[in-house]
């Protein structure tokens, strides 16, 4: 009577077993984290600093692309920015280049540029001269400077935000010097002029500061 039960009681067991197996097996096992570092880096999105084509805007007071411009910037490696293009300045069309060295940190960069450009310049810089008609002593007058072309190199820093959705904000501050004495130069005291220059040779440096908008392409 006693086995008669104990094998009831198994083959009850059993049977449960049978109808829970299945089930368990079809349930679905919990995602798995990867612990490959390649994976993780393939699955988030590319790094603000790497991407390769950017375009800007800039605009500010006497900049290598004048008061304002618009370059093509490309980024062959996250430390390294060239740019390329054109703009307006105060005495006409400009065209413009450099090489900037970008540090950067989560959203923000330093950097450090140098650059080439060229267009026309007018310049104005006081002069002294002496014997001056209708003048027995010194006098300080005023040369005009006028370049129809001519080479700039510029250096500068920067400091650079980037958002998420890849536009960026460039505050930019730094040095240019003409590369060749002036074309023409007028001297004038009180307003009249008096003749040629004596410093043609002079070739001006001047600082410059600009605001820079851009958006750099997730290629």
């Amino acid at each position: 009577m006693k086995m008669s039960r104990f094998a009831s009681i198994l083959a009850l067991a059993s049977a449960l077993l049978a109808a829970i197996g299945p089930s368990v097996v079809r349930a679905d096992p919990e995602p798995e984290v990867s612990s490959d570092p390649a994976e993780s880096a393939a699955a988030t999105p590319r790094d603000l600093w790497d991407r390769l084509l950017a375009v800007e805007v800039t605009g500010g007071i006497d900049t290598p692309y004048g008061l304002v411009g618009g370059a093509v910037v490309v980024t062959p490696w996250r430390h390294l920015q060239l740019d390329l293009g054109g703009g307006v300045s105060r005495d006409g069309g400009r065209v413009a280049g450099g090489a900037r060295f970008l540090l950067p940190h989560a959203n923000g960069a330093f950097g450090m540029r140098v650059g080439f450009a060229g267009g026309p310049l007018t310049w104005d810089t006081p002069v002294h001269a002496t014997n001056v008609e209708g003048d027995e002593g010194a006098t300080e007058g005023n040369a005009h400077l006028t370049w129809d072309f001519v080479g700039f190199v510029d250096l500068s820093l920067s400091l650079e935000v980037r958002f998420d959705a890849g536009v960026y904000l460039r505050f930019q501050f730094g040095v240019e010097h003409a590369l060749a004495g002036a074309d023409r130069c007028v001297e004038s005291h009180g307003g009249v002029e008096t003749g040629a220059c004596s410093v043609a040779a002079y070739q001006p440096t001047r600082s410059y500061v600009g605001l820079a908008l851009g958006y750099a392409f997730d290629l």
